[in-house]
């Protein structure tokens, strides 16, 4: 989560079967997600802090391979009580093709200063803690299979990356089975598979467990059908909830310059705001089209609605286009325009909240490849907010610049 950095380089290589990567910064202002086991908080303060991560792979076998990570982040200033440092070795081992097993054991230590521990409920002083991934997949022409297990203690950070989640232990088991179809047949493969999910917290507290059931095929035009339905239960605050929901997808290429997909899903769900149950209706369509050889464009929308006993909560809408000129082999134009609105019923939340709101991101990039090693980048960002007594107004906008090169050694 680094944003605004006062400067940054970043270097990556590989030789033989060992690959190295780097990446340091002093950033501008910090950005700190507080983790818990049912939700997390955030905030941006104005301390600077010196960045870095290393990475280290070396490549065994044919297609195996373990490997070294290590990250850092301390404060400067106002924040220099303030540090998070991760350690941890991480592999892939691949027993045959359809075979392999992931795992990751990280360690981290921290410390907050005091006055921000007190305000975001955070231990005082110095604290460590682990984390820990195993994964088992298998996957051959007429079945898969998954098993993974994950361990994240309550006191595991890891600011360097994006982690919203801690103080919980997961098991999760999936099976499918594939049918194949021939020359003669609607179909050229069918899917029938179902899982298990079962999520603690440290303390052995029930947080979630889902069994679900899904089934897809696909067909001519590249075409894709799926359908999953679940049935779970859920703790949060304190208060155990049950429900069933599903979700469907399908996409077609209707054309050589036409695709077009749609997402659905309904069913019951938690109002987590208000503690509440609530069922939900979320649609999704998407288009892409290829305007001539040089012109991409891709739109989607997102529509959400969630109701609870006095009636519609909110309603949310997103719409997304992005275009991408592509001039030649060298340089691209893209850009991107994001827009959303929610309307809320007031009436219906615990908390002061907005009875709408509305937001505008649109971005600008150019980018030039000077040659196979060497690409220019120059972009352009800013975004919009507002609600139902002030519209639209500009809240931040930024100009970048980047060249990106590698060595060959």
């Amino acid at each position: 989560c680094i944003r605004d950095s006062l400067w940054g380089v970043k270097l990556t290589g590989k030789q033989g079967k060992n690959g190295i990567g780097l990446f340091a910064a002093l950033d501008e202002e910090t950005n700190l997600i507080f983790p818990g086991s049912q939700e997390s908080d955030s905030e941006t303060f104005d301390f600077e802090t010196d960045d870095w991560v290393m990475r280290y792979r070396r490549d065994f076998g044919e297609t195996s391979a373990v490997g070294l990570l290590a990250t850092s982040r301390e404060g400067r200033g106002e924040g220099s009580d303030y540090y998070n440092q991760v350690a941890g070795i991480d592999g892939l081992y691949r027993f045959r093709a359809s075979d392999s097993l992931r795992f990751q054991l990280l360690g981290s230590q921290s410390r907050y200063p005091d006055e921000m521990a007190l305000d975001f409920e955070q231990p005082l002083g110095d604290i460590d803690d682990s984390a820990l991934s195993l994964e088992y997949v298998h996957g051959s022409r007429n079945w898969n299979a998954r098993v993974r297990y994950e361990d994240v203690g309550t006191d595991f950070r890891a600011d360097m990356g994006f982690l919203p989640r801690v103080d919980y232990s997961q098991r999760l088991a999936g099976l499918e089975r594939v049918w194949w179809g021939d020359e003669e047949s609607w179909f050229n493969r069918i899917e029938l598979g179902g899982g298990w999910e079962l999520t603690r917290d440290q303390s052995g507290q029930l947080l979630e467990q889902e069994w679900e059931i899904e089934a897809g095929a696909t067909g001519p035009r590249q075409s894709r059908y799926r359908i999953e339905m679940s049935t779970w239960e859920r703790f949060y605050e304190g208060v155990t909830f049950d429900g069933l929901s599903g979700h469907s997808w399908v996409s077609v290429q209707a054309n050589s310059d036409l695709w077009l997909g749609l997402w659905t899903l309904a069913g019951d769900d938690i109002d987590y705001d208000n503690v509440q149950p609530g069922t939900v209706l979320q649609l999704e369509p998407h288009l892409r089209y290829n305007l001539g050889l040089h012109l991409r464009t891709d739109f989607s929308h997102s529509f959400e609605r969630l109701d609870v006993d006095g009636g519609r909560l909110y309603e949310a809408n997103l719409s997304e286009l992005r275009m991408v000129y592509q001039f030649n082999i060298r340089t691209f134009v893209r850009g991107i325009f994001q827009y959303s609105w929610i309307d809320r019923d007031p009436s219906l939340y615990i908390d002061e909240v907005d009875a709408e709101e509305t937001s505008l991101f649109s971005q600008l990039l150019f980018s030039y490849k000077l040659n196979p090693k060497t690409v220019f980048f120059l972009g352009y960002s800013e975004g919009r907010e507002g609600d139902q007594s002030i519209d639209l107004r500009q809240e931040n906008r930024t100009l970048f610049l980047k060249i990106s090169y590698a060595w060959i050694l």
